[in-house]
């Protein structure tokens, strides 16, 4: 899992591999953290919940946040980086045969506004509308990232100017298998699923919204009506 510590304005990947750096350390032992710190300590997002405070090694407190609100936001990544530094104790081999990374977002709305409302923002717009920017950008360059490292059948395009990065690869060569699943909440792909109703873009905003507990349901649908995405096919070399 992956959290942010917020006082420190530090990535912290937490693993629980007995050969960890810090899984056993004198003084910072991870494999004492209970798994809902854990769990809570990667989803505290700013405003929705506090931040989840944390022993990190001699009494000393930690505050985390979500780690959505970092580089890490869409971790797939940053999983890569501890699966293959020699800093974590992974250290596995790089290569198409070899790696198989599947990653799963959980829904998303593309940032839009018109011209006019950006150009008389105030501070307090900017404030709202900053973090979501700064995390879709965060998304966006670790798709690009793990696409421009593989040759994906999942991807996707990734604007108008470079395509779906087909044949572009890093090193000459693919260095792990890659899927990316995830669905665009639009009025146009919602009406796609075959619900019994029809959306508009009023409903794509309001289910979009992550403050609305009451939509867990209808998510869920979603959900499941959009992993026909997912294809027997993309995992017939594993």
């Amino acid at each position: 899992m992956v959290s942010k510590r917020a006082d420190t304005n530090s990535i912290w990947p937490l693993i629980n591999h007995p050969r960890g750096k810090y899984y056993d350390a004198p003084k910072s032992k991870n494999k004492n953290l209970l798994l809902w710190q854990v769990v809570r300590a990667s989803t505290a997002a700013p405003t929705y919940f506090a931040p989840q405070m944390i022993d990190v090694g001699e009494g000393q407190q930690a505050a985390f946040i979500d780690g959505g609100l970092s580089m890490a936001n869409n971790p797939a990544l940053t999983l890569v980086m501890i699966a293959t530094l020699k800093g974590f104790p992974f250290q596995w081999e790089m290569g198409d045969d070899k790696m198989f990374l599947v990653s799963v977002g959980t829904g998303y709305q593309e940032f839009k506004r018109h011209a006019g409302e950006i150009d008389e923002a105030t501070i307090l717009t900017w404030a709202s509308n900053i973090p979501e920017m700064l995390m879709q950008d965060a998304s966006w360059q670790n798709r690009i990232m793990l696409q421009w490292l593989s040759q994906s059948p999942t991807a996707e395009k990734m604007d108008r100017e470079i395509g779906d990065m087909n044949g572009d690869i890093l090193s000459g060569k693919a260095l792990l298998s890659y899927l990316r699943y995830n669905f665009k909440i639009s009025e146009e792909n919602l009406n796609a699923l075959g619900f019994d109703r029809t959306f508009d873009e009023d409903d794509a905003v309001s289910i979009a919204d992550m403050a609305k507990p009451a939509n867990k349901e209808l998510l869920y649908e979603i959900g499941y009506k959009a992993s026909s995405a997912i294809r027997p096919e993309h995992f017939s070399r594993f």
